[in-house]
């Protein structure tokens, strides 16, 4: 079949351990994009943060989009404009800051240009670095901070059993009203129910022309299954959850490790 769009998660699938793409996947990506395929990343990290990554896969070009915040913004990569966002509302958002107020978690609210958090964590340092510090407002008045912003995800961490509490206390409150991911063991993401990395990459699909039977779609965690499910080829990384290689049409030999998208590509494409 001639693939015509390749879009790919970031963490535990394209980038290593060390959080880096290997030159073996950058020159699949590269070699990809020469067959006239159309490359894309599809992440839940925040838009803010992603421009060196785009950077290094030569994706910041005219008529390029991007997805992120797990499928909350798709934009495009060389005018940085939103062609696509779904929110979370406020009042959403406070009441889980409610919910979750007395479990000892960390807990981020990400708006358009400003994460918003009770406290520095790993994540603040990470959005700092990469955005710069005045886009991190650490308040311990989360309501008033961030009112008046356009609020698209809400990240929470804390130790796996904690996790599957809180993931138990939102789904029972709120379960209806959002999207509630794991996208690793100790990280929950929520968003809007309108938000997932299968409906985006098919409104990038549509935008394009191109059939969802035509895609490729690659993750690891349970943020991925409804975009591996939606794509013509779902692809599993090695080491990928089980409920997400359960629902793939292929599982790579390699890990994240290993330059797995240079598989796929060798595979499927070259």
């Amino acid at each position: 079949m001639g693939y015509k769009l390749f879009a790919t998660d970031l963490d535990g699938t394209l980038l290593n351990t060390d959080v880096d793409i290997s030159v073996e996947n950058i020159e699949a990506f590269n070699r990809a994009r020469d067959k006239g395929i159309y490359t894309m990343i599809c992440t839940g990290r925040t838009h803010m943060g992603l421009m060196d990554f785009e950077k290094r896969l030569n994706l910041v070009k005219e008529g390029n989009f991007s997805i992120a915040n797990n499928g909350a913004t798709i934009y495009d990569t060389y005018t940085r404009k939103m062609i696509r966002t779904k929110t979370i509302s406020y009042d959403l958002v406070v009441h889980i800051l409610e919910l979750t107020r007395d479990f000892c978690a960390v807990r981020v609210v990400y708006g358009r240009d400003t994460s918003y958090s009770e406290a520095e964590s790993v994540f603040t340092d990470d959005y700092a670095n990469t955005c710069g510090s005045d886009k991190v407002e650490i308040s311990r008045d989360l309501k008033r901070s961030m009112l008046g912003d356009t609020l698209f995800k809400i990240l929470i961490s804390s130790d796996i059993d904690t996790m599957l509490n809180l993931y138990k206390v939102i789904n029972t409150e709120v379960g209806r009203d959002c999207n509630i991911l794991f996208s690793s063991k100790n990280l929950l993401e929520i968003t809007s129910v309108e938000a997932t990395k299968g409906q985006a990459l098919k409104f990038v699909a549509d935008r394009l022309g191109i059939d969802i039977k035509d895609t490729i779609a690659i993750g690891d965690n349970y943020n991925d299954i409804d975009m591996i499910q939606v794509a013509g080829l779902g692809v599993a990384i090695f080491n990928a959850v089980d409920d997400l290689k359960s629902v793939a049409d292929y599982v790579t030999k390699a890990d994240n490790n290993k330059h797995a998208i240079k598989e796929i590509v060798d595979e499927f494409i070259l």
